[in-house]
């Protein structure tokens, strides 16, 4: 498919549109999968709110949100094609167990899955980057010996992507002519709707600068907007 800068230069005067799947954001997840299912014959709209340039003038609206404690958001926020990937140059490690318990501190904290059911992929994930990915970490079984192991330093490690992994050049190579994949710049998500029972998505709603309403209804929608979008 292709590239658009704008919502209205794919909808033309079309104020709804269809597609099969629809991911909302730019950045490392739904770029990812984004990618994959595009190149396994599925129809992708990737809806991405800001543009291939930063845009600052979000990123100090953000900064002003309210958060706890004290927290500089502006570190991994980047409201443009790539998201974070504007900011991070690929350095990765497994997630740690805690990050899926529930912990008492923290509301609604959580998940319905262990850490050890992403393991399957991060070897695909490693392909992705150019790393070799799960299984090369230390602890692992099979890992290099971790050279500073001590029973009084809990160490954790950290691999780096080949070349500095940017999520906007990987949506950008797979929207080619052709391809399942369909990119749109400047094409902020201002609402979800639901059907009549409010139990599933039936459109995503974009407002434009120009205050036009589009809807973009599809068979799956995908939210990858980030933890602070």
């Amino acid at each position: 498919m292709a590239v658009f800068e704008h919502v209205e230069n794919w909808a033309g005067a079309d104020a709804t549109l269809n597609t099969t799947v629809c991911v909302i954001g730019s950045g490392p997840a739904g770029a990812a999968l984004a990618v994959e299912l595009a190149a396994a014959g599925i129809d992708v709209v990737v809806l991405e709110s800001g543009s291939g340039t930063p845009d600052h003038r979000a990123e100090i609206t953000v900064h002003r949100a309210d958060v706890t404690g004290r927290a500089d958001l502006r570190f991994g926020f980047a409201h443009q094609l790539g998201g974070a990937t504007n900011l991070w140059s690929g350095r990765v490690a497994p997630m740690d167990a805690i990050d899926f318990e529930t912990r008492a501190w923290v509301p609604e904290s959580g998940w319905p899955l262990a850490a050890d059911a992403l393991a399957p992929y991060y070897e695909r994930a490693g392909r992705v980057l150019g790393i070799p990915g799960h299984g090369h970490f230390a602890g692992e079984e099979g890992a290099t010996p971790n050279p500073f192991a001590s029973p009084v330093i809990e160490t954790k490690v950290f691999q780096w992507a080949r070349h500095p992994f940017h999520a906007g050049d990987h949506l950008m190579e797979a929207a080619r002519p052709g391809s399942h994949l369909t990119l749109i710049l400047n094409a902020p998500v201002t609402a979800l709707e639901e059907n009549e029972n409010a139990r599933i998505i039936r459109a995503a709603v974009i407002r434009d600068g120009h205050d036009r309403v589009v809807r973009v209804h599809a068979r799956c929608f995908v939210v990858a907007a980030g933890g602070i979008g």
